[in-house]
């Protein structure tokens, strides 16, 4: 099974190699799929959708990340959520917004902002994953 980012910031050699390795394995006569997974916009309720953050403080998380050069004229988070980690760590007291957060909806925050740019994140379902795979492959 073989992913592809469809993020623009995703050098196109690293987008080429998951399709030339599916073309390999289905050579093979193995199945294996080929997924897009697009760069998805942001939107002020965003960060409420798990249901520990108020739309409130969501609105006011993604007006700070606006304010501050991360979304684009669409909505769109520019880079990934690293830059931002990084900015909060070197200057926390200049995100106010994202300081009256618990540690669990920092988390929840960058977890959203990493799905919306199409990073690449470890799922706890992995064994369940490949076991499906295995037991149904291309069906």
């Amino acid at each position: 099974m073989t992913c592809y980012n469809k993020n623009e910031n995703v050098v196109a050699i690293e987008n080429a190699t998951p399709l030339f390795n599916s073309q390999i394995i289905s050579s093979w006569g193995v199945c294996s799929k080929y997924f897009i997974k697009v760069h998805a916009l942001l939107y002020a309720e965003r960060f409420a959708s798990r249901g520990d953050i108020t739309i409130p403080k969501s609105t006011a998380i993604f007006n700070e990340l606006k304010s501050k050069g991360y979304l684009n004229n669409r909505n769109y988070f520019i880079g990934f959520s690293n830059a931002t980690v990084n900015a909060y760590t070197t200057n926390y007291t200049a995100f106010s917004k994202f300081n009256s957060l618990t540690v669990l909806q920092k988390l929840n925050v960058i977890e959203q902002i990493d799905l919306s740019v199409s990073d690449y994140q470890i799922y706890s379902d992995y064994n369940q994953a490949t076991l499906k795979f295995f037991n149904t492959q291309c069906i």
